[in-house]
């Protein structure tokens, strides 16, 4: 079962972590499934996971990008993720 965290809690777990201990690899492999987060030197940054308007404007983007490069030639590649 997924776990999905809202933004405010977000922002709770990462400022409590801020004062807590030095992370590792194996502490976000320890993860609960679905659970977002980085780990940036030593420290862990947990993730909302995107809104549908994150996401739809990720898409539109995506798109104008994908146009433009397409338009001009470009040689590079677009790759939403």
């Amino acid at each position: 079962m997924a776990v999905y965290m809202g933004e405010e809690e977000v922002i709770q777990k990462n400022m409590a972590l801020a004062q807590e201990k030095v992370y590792t690899v194996e502490d976000i492999e320890e993860l609960p499934e679905g659970v977002r987060a980085e780990l940036i030197d030593g420290q862990m940054f947990y993730m909302a996971t995107p809104s549908r308007k994150h996401q739809g404007l990720v898409i539109a983007l995506s798109g104008m990008l994908f146009a433009h490069l397409n338009q001009n030639k470009g040689k590079c590649a677009v790759y939403p993720a």
